[in-house]
């Protein structure tokens, strides 16, 4: 029917004869992120949905989930027999799954890792250093939506950031690297320093004062009287 033609959804089964649903159309040959939210409290279940950032729907349901296992979890199709099996006509390149209800400040780091990694176009960019494809990989990041919708410590690869002093309301800072390899043989340094080819770039959002950066410097040895600094490219180059 036209109703099941290019659409997106999600059920989940509070019990055996209750459900809650949400979807959405979609542009045919086109890739997209989908990302679904459920929240329980002792008031219900609170399904929300996103597409590409952008929320296009939410619905609730006064009765709690429960544990029935003879309904199985399925990714691409809403029954395997009868007569409306819902089976997807597409790919799916990734899923993630998380065994708690992520707050909305994570919710959008996470949309925004796969959209530099997938090269897709969200609502909710905070990254902008991902075009043309160079610092893409691994993008993390920290930020708070409001006093409830906050994440504060985040590692992209060997890099990680934690601890604003002064992250306010829709502040963000991601961080994403070139892929190059974790050697020490770059001399693009100050005179007597070697540094590594592999370069993280930031993009901050808002004024989030001073955060503290850590790397794991583990598998990197050195000789006697080395020790490690932080190289900071002020003009981008």
């Amino acid at each position: 029917t036209a109703f099941m033609t290019h659409w997106v959804g999600v059920w989940h089964n509070g019990k055996p004869t209750r459900q809650i649903s949400i979807n959405t159309s979609l542009s045919q040959g086109s890739w997209n992120i989908f990302s679904r939210r459920m929240a329980q409290n002792s008031n219900g279940v609170t399904q929300t949905g996103y597409l590409n950032g952008n929320l296009f729907g939410s619905v609730s349901d006064p009765l709690l989930m429960t544990n029935y296992s003879p309904q199985p979890m399925r990714i691409g199709t809403g029954s395997t027999s009868g007569i409306n099996p819902w089976a997807l006509n597409g790919d799916i390149s990734e899923v993630i799954v998380y065994n708690k209800a992520l707050n909305e400040a994570e919710r959008i780091l996470v949309e925004n890792y796969l959209s530099s990694k997938y090269h897709l176009a969200i609502g909710n960019d905070r990254f902008a250093f991902d075009a043309g494809g160079e610092f893409h990989h691994h993008v993390a990041g920290i930020g708070r939506v409001n006093a409830s919708n906050i994440h504060t410590s985040s590692t992209s690869d060997i890099v990680n950031i934690s601890n604003p002093t002064a992250l306010g309301d829709d502040e963000f800072i991601l961080l994403g690297h070139n892929d190059q390899q974790l050697v020490l043989n770059n001399s693009d340094a100050p005179s007597g320093m070697n540094r590594l080819d592999r370069v993280w770039r930031i993009d901050v959002t808002g004024t989030p004062g001073d955060v503290v950066v850590m790397a794991n410097v583990n598998s990197f040895s050195l000789s006697s009287g080395q020790n490690f600094k932080l190289l900071v490219d002020h003009d981008g180059q």
